[in-house]
């Protein structure tokens, strides 16, 4: 089983699975989450009308593009009842439905945001297309004068189509626009693209971009020149093969980080390769369940596959964890409900994917190691870090040092919050003296702890009031200032979380709170006024004591910080409960919700408030360095 697979992202914990907004738009490619529609694995007859009904299920899964495979009319001649055996460019296969059912279909995918992209079967027909009697000058022919099958394949259930011949390459595109005009459909997944003629793709693709309709055009294969022919990605090949490699072969991650940068070098900027751990011709040998060494191996794939770079692709059947391979000739009942937390797990991940461009086209920033891909991505002010272990065992990681300090700041603020927050509960705070002083030592005590457990990693902020002083006195970068704040706030929901779940399970504990959050005694007001003036004192202090300048103190400044916050809490509790800290005031508020979410703001403005002002006067008195 894999030991190691996470993502640590921005406000991970904070992100609600909400279900994708319907309406129809034709996504970016570097925005795409495709999702492969064999109709075989939804039904044996009428596909359609199933598929129809699991559409809700799929776009949950934040899918924006369908990919159909092949559900034309299929030949019978010398026929393996393979879909990519075409015998009618326009019709459909009747066993999947009518035509009407599949207009109905893409407008209801159309209606659930979902755009819809057909499979091209551009390089062979069957032996009983109309046109191998009709126009026997469109195939190819050896020498005898034979239409042939695809040479350098063992296709021998397909006929070879000439494109040397300018009538055909009309006919094929004819009805490529059909699918276009009469059914409405946004574009194709472009089969055996290596196979046909560059000409011929610039030449279709040109024709059909000039009808009123945006489209999105898949090449299935690696060439180049599919990008300067029109198509907008193409097949990331030699990633899927590299992956192989280093979940089978024990070969070195690095291998993915080259292989993604070499297939990234080889393509015009802006343009995508589709990225995936699966897809029809791969699930025919092997699930990859099986490729991956089990549900977490393949899970570790997918997550370092599709938040690495590209588009994201799944093959439908993988959001279940489908055990056994699949013969895309012939039809195989699945059941969708076999493993709902695959599927939850799927969800969560493109959850994340589609919410944060970061994750779709951020910079990559590769910390290259043997056993684990380790990398970042970052965007604006996103910053994600990715941690897969790409083993079937235990390995180690070492995380950059800028995300230990992350890290730090994370868990120093769940400390404070839970143990400062947990005494409060615990004590009953505010009903007598004892408690509110034992709830004071408790938060002092906190800091005090974390100051010399984490203060020579990230400086021990815990507290973004005393990041934003530091910031605003040049102690550190705008991208760690917002960083450090987040992790603060994952840190405190945590915690929060955590002392929620625990008094949950003993209702009698709760005395005046479930979760130590902080509450107005005398008005909204009154209590910012307070948050003000007690925070800015208390950065003050923070500065004082951890400035180089101070080399007396300096030595001490986790215990004078400490004991700074106690008789800071002695002040304010009977007033606000003495926040001080957003952090620490958005974790218990979520969980308690009512008035202390409703007060929330005093928490957060009065202390950053507070913390600025305590910038500008340690600005002000602040000795010279020497």
């Amino acid at each position: 089983m894999k030991k190691i697979l996470f993502l640590l992202a921005i406000a991970v914990t904070m992100i609600a699975c909400q279900p994708p907004k319907e309406g129809y738009t034709l996504p970016d490619p570097h925005d795409v989450i495709m999702y492969e529609v064999n109709p075989l694995v939804f039904a044996q007859e009428g596909a359609f009308n199933v598929i129809a009904n699991r559409l809700d299920s799929i776009r949950a899964l934040h899918v924006n593009v369908m990919w159909f495979m092949p559900m034309y009319e299929q030949g019978v001649l010398k026929a393996k009842n393979s879909p990519y055996c075409i015998r009618d460019y326009k019709a459909v296969n009747p066993k999947y439905g009518s035509l009407e059912d599949f207009k109905r279909l893409v407008d209801l995918c159309h209606k659930k945001g979902i755009s819809v992209i057909m499979d091209w079967v551009a390089n062979h027909t069957s032996w009983d297309h109309a046109w191998i009697n009709d126009h026997p000058e469109w195939y190819t022919h050896d020498m005898e004068g034979n239409i042939i099958w695809p040479a350098t394949t063992n296709w021998e259930d397909v006929a070879d189509l000439n494109f040397d011949n300018p009538d055909m390459r009309l006919a094929m595109i004819d009805a490529m626009k059909y699918w276009i005009k009469e059914v409405g459909i946004d574009g194709y997944r472009c089969d055996a693209a290596d196979f046909v003629p560059y000409d011929f793709w610039k030449q279709a693709v040109d024709s059909m971009r000039a009808m009123p309709k945006r489209l999105l055009m898949l090449a299935e294969g690696k060439r180049a020149d599919h990008f300067d022919a029109g198509f907008d990605m193409n097949y990331s090949w030699d990633y899927m093969n590299a992956n192989r490699d280093v979940f089978q072969r024990d070969s070195s991650a690095i291998k993915l980080l080259q292989t993604d940068y070499m297939e990234y070098d080889t393509i015009p900027q802006g343009k995508v390769k589709l990225r995936f751990i699966t897809n029809h011709d791969e699930a025919a040998g092997h699930s990859p369940v099986e490729e991956y060494g089990g549900v977490r191996g393949s899970m570790a794939a997918f997550v370092e596959t599709i938040f690495l770079r590209g588009g994201a692709l799944l093959y439908g059947s993988q959001e279940v964890a489908y055990p056994e391979r699949l013969n895309f000739f012939h039809w195989k009942p699945i059941n969708w409900m076999s493993n709902p937390e695959v599927y939850n797990e799927y969800k969560t991940l493109l959850t994340l994917y589609n919410k944060y461009g970061a994750l779709k086209w951020g910079q990559l920033v590769a910390y290259p190691a043997d056993d684990v891909m380790l990398f970042e991505k970052r965007y604006e002010n996103q910053n994600f870090l990715i941690v897969v272990n790409v083993r079937n065992r235990e390995v180690s990681a070492y995380i950059p040092k800028e995300w230990q300090e992350y890290l730090a700041e994370l868990v120093g603020t769940f400390v404070l919050t839970f143990l400062g927050c947990g005494a409060a509960v615990a004590l009953g705070c505010g009903q007598d003296t004892a408690s509110i002083v034992g709830t004071a030592i408790a938060f002092g005590l906190a800091v005090v702890a974390m100051a010399y457990t984490i203060g020579g990693i990230s400086g021990c902020h815990i507290n973004p009031a005393i990041t934003l002083g530091v910031f605003l006195n040049g102690g550190i970068s705008a991208k760690d200032c917002g960083m450090y704040m987040v992790f603060q706030v994952i840190g405190a929901i945590l915690a929060a979380a955590v002392l929620a779940g625990i008094v949950a399970t003993d209702p009698a504990a709760v005395i005046t709170t479930a979760t130590g959050a902080n509450a107005c005694t005398y008005g909204a007001i009154n209590g910012l006024i307070v948050e003000i003036v007690l925070t800015a004192l208390f950065v003050l202090v923070v500065l004082g004591a951890t400035s180089k300048t101070n080399g007396a103190t300096n030595n001490f400044a986790g215990l004078a910080i400490g004991l700074s916050l106690i008789l800071i809490h002695l002040v304010g509790i009977h007033f606000t409960g003495t926040s001080v800290n957003p952090a620490r005031s958005i974790g218990p508020a979520l969980f308690q919700g009512g008035k202390a979410l409703a007060d929330l703001w005093v928490f957060i403005v009065g202390p950053l408030v507070g913390g600025a002002i305590a910038a500008c006067i340690w600005k002000c008195i602040k000795p010279e360095e020497k």
